[in-house]
This record gives C-alpha cells, structure tokens and sequence, in this order.
C-alpha cells in the first residue's frame, strides 16, 4: 500500500507535469491540496523539535537557522521539508513562473507575501522612496501577513499571487512541507532573488525630500518597492537526511 508521502508524490507529478493553463490544472491542484490536508508528522516520522524553546538563535552556537530535508525532485516539481529555528527566517524571496504549497508540520509561521504587479501599468512619478537606489526596483502588491500553523491547511504561493514571501518561525521552532513546481532552474530563468523593502515616507514629509534624491511613487498603496538584494549573511541553511518513507518514481 503506497505511503501518504508517496501519494502526495504521485498527486504533485500529475499536477505539475502541467502548464497552469492546461484543462485539469486547477483540479488537479486541488487535489493535491487535498491530499496534502491529510499530512501529519507521523507520515514523515518526524518528531517536533524543542518546541517549547523561545530562545534566541545565535549563529555562534546554534548553527544554521534553517535545516533542509530533501525528498524528492524531477523535472516537474520538488519537495522537501524546511526546519526553522525560533526567530529564524527564510528572507523575502520569490519563485519566478512557479507554484509553492506550504503545509506547516508544527509550529507557528509568520508569513507575509507580495503580489507580482504589471511594472507597465504601474505609474512612476516623484515623490515616496527614501532611496538614491531607485534602478532596478520591483513592484509588489501586499497581499497579506499571516500567523500559520498545522491547523491552518496548506498555503498556495502563485506565480503571481504571493510571489514574494518571507516566513519567520514565532513562538518556538517550526517545520513545513514544500512543494514547488517546476522547480528552481537558473539556465531556464527561474533563479532564487532575495529582496528588500524600501522604507517609504509619508506624503506630508514629500516636500522635506532634497530635490537631488531620485524618488518613486505608486498610485495604489498597497504597492510596496522591492530591491533585489544578495542572499542575507544571516540565512543559510544545512541539510539532514529525510526520516521518513521512501518516495520512488511510482505513479
């Protein structure tokens, strides 16, 4: 009898092997949400770590904040399992032309995400970034900032809905299962960019900026900039064997 794990394997092949705008896509991902509801950590015999530890994580001593056990990947999707520590943080990142799933194992997320906004249908004019930096910058819609956690369900990232993310792990350390279909693939453009967001100032303070300073404005305020940044010196991440069944090309 096949594992739920290689169920959940099997739903993400037939879902992913797919372009979104294929007929059975959207069905098919929901089913895959489906099945991935049903997840628990006793699927991946997983145990919660130090859950009850709300002590700050030092690099000096505690080691990468962020732990990664990889299960599978092909050409149409991969998954794994993220392990953060309390206070610990995957960066504001995004992933280009593709769908993430998230299913939190246990623990408490943070979640905050960014639509991808049209740039050509976004108007530029003076006046809102306190940035001499304006090249290069990214639009993002702000979509919503969210407390997760295993009773949550699963949480969809689109290719252009939530887009941009970040997650922290509050109150304790985390886990969650990742799905991502296609996968990352830097030759065919789909690369990992980190991202930061611009400080903005406030309409009234307009006229306080120098004349010299570049500035950029959206129309729409929920439209945040976003500067692509290097990977954060504070986020890396080590890796350790997945404990739970194996997940094999049986579909």
């Amino acid at each position: 009898m096949a594992s739920v794990m290689q169920k959940v394997a099997g739903q993400a092949r037939r879902t992913f092997r797919l372009s979104s705008l294929d007929q059975g896509f959207k069905e098919n991902l929901r089913g895959l949400m489906s099945t991935l509801e049903d997840l628990s950590v006793s699927d991946l015999n997983l145990k919660p770590r130090n859950t009850g530890n709300t002590v700050p994580h030092s690099s000096h001593n505690g080691g990468a904040p962020v732990t990664y056990m990889h299960i599978w990947e092909d050409e149409y999707f991969t998954m794994g399992i993220f392990l953060l520590k309390h206070g610990c943080r995957i960066p504001l990142h995004d992933h280009p032309g593709m769908h993430g799933l998230i299913r939190i194992l246990y623990g408490n997320l943070r979640v905050r995400c960014y639509d991808k906004v049209d740039s050509s249908n976004t108007k530029v004019r003076g006046g809102i970034l306190r940035s001499r930096h304006t090249q290069n910058l990214i639009p993002g819609k702000f979509a919503t900032e969210q407390i997760l956690n295993s009773e949550s369900g699963v949480f969809q990232l689109g290719s252009n809905e939530r887009n941009y993310h970040d997650i922290v792990a509050v109150d304790g350390p985390a886990a969650f299962l990742d799905i991502l279909g296609p996968p990352y693939d830097p030759d065919g453009g789909r690369d990992c960019t980190y991202y930061r967001e611009l400080e903005g100032v406030s309409l009234e303070d307009k006229e306080k900026t120098p004349a010299a300073t570049p500035v950029v404005e959206s129309t729409d305020s929920d439209v945040r900039w976003l500067q692509p940044i290097p990977q954060p010196r504070d986020f890396w991440c080590d890796y350790e064997e997945y404990p739970g069944p194996k997940v094999g090309a049986e579909w």
